[in-house]
């Protein structure tokens, strides 16, 4: 595989680099320690400058990106916080790319518009009592019972 970046992901990093340095100034993430919540205006600014967007199909409203689209925004994100990099990938990795593989055509067109556009924020946790945040301790299952899911 190749990891060189293309001329259109060597813009795409610059414009991060650019973002990064406009709205993440180097005392975003103690601020956010002390201030204890959610940047929703940050979370904003990077639906509204397409960055959600990247890896999805236009049909969605995406821009026909990759994964190594992904990576590098991801890349550049965290090379100013851990905090924006995982504001990027939780929806876009974790909900927007699990929707694209595995959802009907009716949650695509339901939902990653919505994500695309910021209008919606998706969480990602994981944890259990015994075990942590060790997915491989974790006991908790989905058992299917007819038309629905126990847990």
């Amino acid at each position: 595989m190749n990891f060189e970046l293309s001329d259109g992901q060597k813009g795409l990093k610059d414009a991060i680099s650019s973002f990064y340095e406009r709205e993440l100034p180097p005392a975003f993430e103690s601020a956010l320690d002390e201030g204890n919540e959610f940047p929703h205006e940050l979370y904003k600014k990077i639906a509204d400058g397409g960055f959600f967007g990247i890896p999805y199909p236009a049909q969605y409203g995406g821009s026909d990106g990759d994964m190594m689209d992904v990576v590098t925004i991801t890349e550049q994100l965290a090379s100013s916080s851990y905090n924006a990099a995982l504001m990027y990938l939780v929806p876009v990795v974790f909900a927007g790319m699990f929707i694209l593989a595995n959802g009907t055509e009716e949650q695509k067109a339901e939902y990653l518009p919505r994500l695309i556009d910021g209008e919606l924020k998706f969480a990602f946790a994981m944890t259990e009592p015994g075990a942590g945040p060790d997915p491989k301790s974790m006991k908790t299952a989905a058992v299917e019972h007819d038309d629905h899911y126990a847990i």
